[in-house]
């Protein structure tokens, strides 16, 4: 329950951003729910709930095995309202609330960066998930990787990509990465598949320093 949310006047065709903190951390959702409480009618076009969260190696919640720094990253679930419900308290103009939810597959994606002292990278990247049955592209991540980190990314998909065998990724940058492997884990079969970087293959958009386009696939 995130409470009421002020402070925002919601214009025609306009946009209104709210920020929240939680001290509990990122909280799994495929619902919402909204309850109005004015009678000044609203109607919305959609809503859009991001989240991302980082530790260091010295927080408690780092990995104490590896040291290492991680950072999390959820993509944006956007919450469309195709029926155009009016909401307001007076119900006479609209439904004084409004409940929808997600149909799902959420894939967590974690890429670890090699420990060279070179691997790190603050260059934008895009990511592509090749199943047998779908492929799903997914633009424009801009988390700075350090040396020996992890990145964890949490990827929705309206469609099931059946089996994972492969993984692409596109430089957006010249600020060279050296990625030691990626874990992508399937919530609908809780299963995982590694895909490793055994080549030891550099990441950027200067094709001097290395490969813009780096795909992986399972062995």
């Amino acid at each position: 329950n995130l409470g009421v949310l002020r402070g925002s006047s919601l214009e025609r065709g306009g946009v209104a951003v709210f920020q929240m903190k939680r001290e509990d951390g990122f909280v799994n959702f495929n619902c919402i729910s909204i309850t109005v409480g004015g009678d000044d009618a609203w109607l919305f076009d959609s809503i859009s709930v991001s989240a991302s969260s980082s530790t260091d190696a010295s927080s408690k919640n780092a990995s104490s095995s590896t040291g290492a720094s991680s950072t999390s990253y959820h993509k944006a679930r956007v919450f469309y309202n195709p029926a155009e419900v009016w909401l307001s308290s007076d119900t006479s103009e609209g439904e004084d609330s409004f409940g929808t939810c997600l149909e799902l597959v959420t894939y967590t994606v974690s890429l670890r960066t090699a420990s060279e002292g070179y691997a790190g990278s603050g260059s934008s990247f895009d990511l592509k998930l090749l199943g047998t049955s779908e492929t799903m592209s997914f633009e424009g991540f801009d988390a700075t990787r350090e040396r020996a980190s992890y990145l964890s990314l949490y990827l929705d998909s309206v469609v099931d990509l059946g089996t994972l065998n492969c993984i692409g990724i596109t430089a957006l940058g010249d600020d060279a990465w050296l990625l030691d492997s990626i874990t992508v884990h399937d919530s609908t079969t809780s299963s995982s598949v590694q895909f490793l970087n055994s080549d030891s293959t550099l990441l950027s958009s200067d094709t001097t320093e290395g490969v813009s386009y780096l795909k992986l696939c399972a062995s």
